[in-house]
């Protein structure tokens, strides 16, 4: 596998071109502006502070993309030694939101339930599946920064007020890292695991030994 850089913004906009591409303003069958599928860093709920930083349009449908973890999990020990080689995994959260779970339309009256802007809102439970379906199956994107996934987690409501309703789904992008920290001015002391202070080489790791998903 190759070496990733620790470079999230560049995946989170990965994930955002994968969205676009396929239900986004550039899918055969495009269904949410190019404008409401956004980044945000703060937390994403109801509450009108909240939501006036994700939400350039109050209607739906919206989705919120962000980095909300990351995990480093250490497979080559250099004696305490920088650079730091891992598996790194990186937990993406996907906000979807809208004014109906199940879209607009027919005879069932639970179809319409809520008020959209756009007579073709897709309700939540079909960007669920969209979603998941678009970044797993269409991935190049994500794949040119040498990340393995995603790995899906749970989908789950996080807000229903007035008729809106906001879902929270999670997936992580696992790939190999080499975290290359500048000790040089520090002291040279050895801790109780035998960590210490001094810089390595700054060469990249062997890609060859390492082990492949």
């Amino acid at each position: 596998m190759a070496v990733n850089a620790t470079d999230y913004s560049a995946l989170e906009d990965a994930v955002k071109a994968t969205i676009v591409a396929a239900i986004g303003i550039g899918g055969t069958t495009p269904y949410v502006p190019l404008k409401a599928i956004r980044f945000n860093s703060g937390e994403v709920t109801l509450d009108p502070e909240s939501i006036a930083e994700w939400c350039l349009n109050r209607h739906g449908p919206h989705i919120v993309i962000g980095v909300e973890g990351i995990t480093d999990e250490e497979f080559v020990n250099s004696g305490g030694k920088h650079p730091r080689r891992t598996w790194q995994d990186v937990e993406i959260a996907l906000y979807l939101y809208d004014e109906a779970l199940r879209g607009r339309g027919g005879d069932d009256s639970e179809g319409t339930r809520g008020r959209s802007g756009s007579t073709n809102a897709p309700g939540v439970y079909k960007m669920i599946n969209d979603v998941r379906a678009c970044l797993t199956g269409y991935v190049a994107a994500v794949h040119t920064l040498k990340w393995q996934g995603p790995f899906w987690g749970n989908a789950m409501p996080v807000g229903t007020a007035q008729g809106k309703h906001l879902w929270r789904m999670t997936c992580k992008y696992r790939g190999a890292v080499v975290n290359v920290l500048d000790t040089s001015a520090l002291d040279d002391i050895v801790d109780m695991d035998g960590d210490f202070n001094r810089i390595g080489s700054t060469g990249q790791p062997d890609v060859e030994n390492l082990t492949t998903l």
